[in-house]
């Protein structure tokens, strides 16, 4: 986690957060003219804080893939019924992207709130609960940061509604009380936050939460009839040399390596965000915009073509018969055919390879008539070798 100056990074699977909460009696939220930040209070209270705590940001940039997390509240006493946010910035200085429009925010922009509220909602950028819920499972993306936010005494549709809500973010340009910082990092690692406008009672103590986040692992068959590529073992940009050893097919057919989350063949559309497991409608032409954004197309008759994915994925193969990238994402509707055989219309395994391979090269076959046709399973030999960039 991106933290205060008195909290050691981490690039661990599991990482631990904690925010807290506690009030005795019930206060107003309305807004009130803007006032200078208080200063904390001297004494113990104070001292387990950092001198510069600004950005608590969970960072989960070390992680690959679909990441499991699990918030749990350990200790709530406060009267406020609070709304807790977790939604996904683009960089440390807490920039956002409104799902709706694209439109980027910057912490104090008119609109900044409810675009992270929206983003907060958008499956696998985010989560809202109440801290009084107990234990709440979230599935987030790995490489991507993240940030939270507080509504006070109130809820995040509120916040999307308009009007006299306080809603507190960790970056304290977005807060509307004269810029205070809500949320702050202890010695031990913990996140504290004060609900009250412009700080309240200063007692940082109205939340406990715990957070703890894993990429969940990929158990591969050992000998799976679904050829995917391992490169788990490898870090930074892998280099991939294709080749076309052989083609014997009348069709111009495209081929294709889209990134996996799972060994079912999961795959993550990154137009909006939404999950497809083989079967799902939908997913044949979220494999095409994933092996967009994370992996490689090409012709089958192209011959030799070198291409860069992420180490520490799998990728899975697929096939658009006798048509392109563009056929498929433009409603033509070809046959697009996986390694996953779920995924395919007729239910047929086009693809005969080496299966799971973890280094070196690999090599698979290709069938690409609807349920098999001819079944000589010559219609493109692909060759395919890794190396490090």
């Amino acid at each position: 986690m991106v933290m205060g100056e008195s909290i050691s990074s981490s690039s661990s699977a599991g990482l631990t957060t904690d925010i807290l909460q506690n009030q005795t009696t019930v206060l107003d939220t309305t807004p009130r003219p803007l006032t200078p930040p208080p200063t904390p209070p001297s004494g113990a209270s104070s001292a387990s804080l950092p001198a510069a705590p600004q950005d608590q940001v969970f960072d989960l940039r070390s992680l690959t893939g679909l990441v499991r997390g699990l918030f749990n509240t350990t200790t709530i006493t406060a009267d406020y019924n609070n709304t807790v946010g977790i939604y996904r910035v683009e960089d440390t200085l807490g920039t956002v992207i409104d799902p709706s429009s694209g439109t980027s925010y910057a912490p104090g922009d008119a609109g900044y709130s409810q675009a992270a509220v929206r983003r907060s909602q958008t499956a696998g950028d985010g989560i809202t609960f109440d801290p009084r819920a107990g234990n709440v499972p979230v599935a987030l993306q790995g490489g991507a940061l993240y940030a939270p936010y507080i509504v006070a005494n109130n809820t995040a549709e509120s916040v999307l509604q308009g009007g006299d809500v306080n809603a507190y973010f960790n970056f304290t340009a977005a807060n509307s009380d004269g810029g205070f910082d809500h949320w702050r990092t202890t010695e031990d690692g913990k996140i504290v936050v004060e609900d009250l406008f412009g700080g309240g009672d200063l007692d940082f103590n109205d939340a406990i939460l715990t957070a703890t986040f894993e990429t969940p692992p990929i158990n591969l068959p050992a000998a799976p009839q679904d050829q995917v590529l391992d490169l788990r073992d490898r870090t930074g940009q892998v280099r991939s040399l294709i080749n076309t050893q052989s083609i014997t097919a009348n069709y111009n057919n495209t081929v294709g390596l889209y990134r996996i989350e799972d060994a079912l063949g999961t795959v993550i559309d990154p137009s909006d965000g939404t999950s497809y497991k083989p079967g799902d409608a939908g997913y044949g032409l979220a494999i095409v915009r994933r092996s967009q954004a994370d992996g490689v197309t090409f012709s089958a008759r192209a011959g030799d073509v070198a291409a860069d994915l992420t180490g520490g994925g799998v990728y899975a193969t697929y096939l658009i018969a006798d048509a392109t990238v563009d056929d498929a994402l433009n409603g033509k509707n070809p046959n697009i055919y996986s390694n996953f055989v779920a995924a395919n219309a007729d239910q047929f395994d086009h693809f005969i390879g080496a299966g799971t391979t973890a280094a070196g090269s690999t090599s698979f076959s290709i069938e690409d008539l609807y349920a098999g046709g001819d079944l000589d399973f010559n219609d493109a030999v692909i060759t395919i070798t890794f190396e490090n960039v």
